[in-house]
């Protein structure tokens, strides 16, 4: 690594901020936003947080897609790693930020070794395997049950599944279930702290995330047991941590922070709705019942319970459950607002008042 490392603030050092971000085109388009803007907004939130050496977690796929962001964050961590342009600080040298990218099983099979390698400069990646979210030996799959896998089983209908053999049936539950409680493992061990194993000695520590920032999100069509950001943002309000939802942008996190902004409760936002609207997540409580939770592990009514409490908390007191380090009545924009200049400001205040930092140049 080069020098330029010497000229980075190290106000936020070992800090691990989580970004739960997707893009959902149609509700940007209800908005007269597009892709750009969502990737604007995410360049000018990630790059000062990385120039005052803080990281940044993200669990999307290694698929340069526009529904994806893993890609346009390891470019601007790369960047920021080989821009000279930033004036000296105070302090011991430290490097610019990295990217950890969580991903739960089957996803991680197929990032390429050879890709990873080319970004172990800016980014770590962190597997949640069967195992490790706590399914037992005899309940989990193996490569050769991957591979005896009908094509793209996500994409059968009921129909074409029920006339499948026994055990393939079986093998697509069984798919569909572990993929659901590693999802979810992923999300609870963000949480935690990690200690990575890098080549054969090196060993690394990866802080809990410290902060969340969240925006868009699918209500239709996930893989896990709840949206991916209901879960994100239950975990983190639990954990007492920062979130800042910035639901001016449609998906999961508007509905979310509707919840909080009214009296009442969105249908999007409750247990019935979603069993009705996405009939496989039907199909993973039944599995639920059928294989059994692994320890640890929250099912749908866990989250969407756990979620409702700390909706309720948060609609008589949003700056205090949230913990923006706003007041609420700037808590309640930062909720709303679809102006990408106020969310940016708004983040940064809190974020500042906080940690205790200095300005932060945004």
């Amino acid at each position: 690594m080069s020098d330029t490392s010497k000229f980075r603030s190290v106000a936020i050092a070992d800090r691990l901020i989580g970004l739960s971000i997707s893009y959902e085109p149609e509700n940007l388009l209800a908005r007269g936003l597009g892709w750009e803007h969502l990737r604007e907004l995410l360049v000018r939130l990630a790059r000062p947080l990385l120039r005052h050496s803080g990281s940044l977690a993200y669990g999307g796929h290694w698929k340069d897609t526009p529904d994806n962001f893993t890609f346009e964050l390891l470019r601007l961590v790369s960047a920021e790693r080989l821009d000279t342009s930033v004036p000296d600080s105070s302090g011991p040298p430290k490097a610019v930020g990295q990217l950890f990218s969580y991903s739960a099983w089957p996803a991680y099979l197929s990032i390429p070794r050879s890709v990873e390698g080319q970004w172990m400069n800016c980014c770590r990646v962190l597997r949640i395997s069967q195992s490790r979210a706590g399914l037992k030996r005899g309940d989990q799959l193996s490569a050769e049950d991957l591979a005896k896998m009908p094509a793209n089983p996500d994409k059968l209908t009921k129909e074409e599944v029920d006339r499948l053999p026994p055990e393939d049936r079986e093998r697509i539950e069984r798919l569909a279930f572990n993929s659901a409680v590693t999802l979810s493992a992923m999300r609870r061990m963000a949480m935690e702290e990690w200690f990575l194993t890098v080549g054969d000695l090196t060993r690394e520590r990866v802080p809990p995330i410290a902060t969340r920032i969240a925006l868009g999100g699918r209500l239709r069509g996930y893989a896990g047991f709840a949206p991916g950001i209901f879960e994100e943002a239950y975990r983190t309000m639990k954990e007492g941590k920062p979130l800042y939802l910035l639901g001016g942008f449609g998906g999961a996190a508007e509905v979310l922070a509707k919840a909080i902004t009214a009296d009442t409760t969105p249908a999007e936002a409750t247990l019935d709705w979603h069993l009705k609207n996405n009939p496989k997540l039907c199909d993973l409580q039944a599995s639920g019942e059928k294989f059994g939770m692994p320890e640890d592990s929250l099912s749908t009514k866990q989250i969407f319970e756990g979620l409702a409490e700390q909706i309720e908390l948060a609609r008589a007191n949003p700056a205090s459950v949230l913990k923006t380090g706003l007041d609420d009545a700037r808590t309640r924009e930062l909720l709303q607002t679809r102006s990408i200049d106020s969310v940016v400001s708004l983040v940064f205040v809190g974020f500042k008042n906080n940690n205790k930092l200095p300005d932060i140049v945004v």
